[in-house]
């Protein structure tokens, strides 16, 4: 196989991703660390792998060791799932709550973020898997699944910025999101060639952010989060 050139330089920008991800989490590790419960650890550690799995598989194509990178490409069907598994026992977790945000329980609120986070990931990793012969998707997609979870970190960040309700904080996590996205969309599209796995992104993203405003109050919604406790 001919390896084609594709964003030399990804593997630096997924460690940016890595650090916002560290710097919005950073308050919870270290103020929070003992009320932490085994679940949110694993998930932690889950989610962290997942992230240095993107930044070493296209640092490894990059620098000409495929074999080892579709090693780590099988094992990530493992660490994927574990992503997976751990984000839903967290929504579980979260839903035993019960707190209120005015006439709506947050946990409500807040399991439509969760869902704008899970949901892409589980789409865009198989997406990924079933293009992973074609590098200028395959990587596309992998990259998403990076930037989605970027909602839980950069939610914890903006109160920093003087935002302080939860709707502009969670919202605002989704516009940094949607940010993204289009920015990707057009480097592609200055680089020659628009590719459709960052419109799709950034299409369910707008989708769960509109959703947002409207679906916490449904009785449809609020009975399947019920169904998680």
């Amino acid at each position: 196989m001919v390896k084609e050139k594709f964003y030399w330089n990804a593997y630096l920008w997924m460690i940016g991703v890595l650090i916002i991800t560290i710097t919005g989490f950073f308050s919870s590790l270290t103020n929070k660390f003992h009320e932490l419960s085994i679940y949110h650890h694993i998930h932690g550690i889950s989610a962290t792998l997942w992230l240095i799995t993107v930044i070493v598989q296209p640092a490894l194509y990059r620098f000409d060791n495929l074999k080892l990178h579709r090693i780590i490409g099988r094992f990530s069907v493992v660490l994927a799932l574990s992503v997976v598994i751990g984000g839903l026992i967290m929504m579980k977790v979260m839903m035993q709550k019960k707190r209120k945000y005015g006439t709506v329980d947050i946990e409500y609120y807040i399991g439509i973020f969760d869902a704008a986070m899970l949901i892409p990931f589980i789409l865009f990793f198989i997406l990924g898997l079933k293009f992973r012969k074609n590098i200028q998707l395959h990587a596309r997609y992998m990259i998403s699944t990076a930037i989605f979870p970027l909602v839980a970190p950069t939610s914890r960040m903006l109160p920093s910025f003087g935002i302080s309700s939860w709707e502009g904080f969670m919202t605002g996590s989704l516009i940094i999101n949607e940010v993204i996205f289009i920015a990707l969309i057009i480097n592609d599209r200055i680089n020659g060639k628009f590719r459709l796995p960052y419109l799709l992104a950034l299409l369910l993203t707008l989708a769960f952010h509109i959703s947002s405003y409207f679906v916490p109050q449904m009785q449809f919604w609020r009975f399947l989060m019920d169904k998680l406790i």
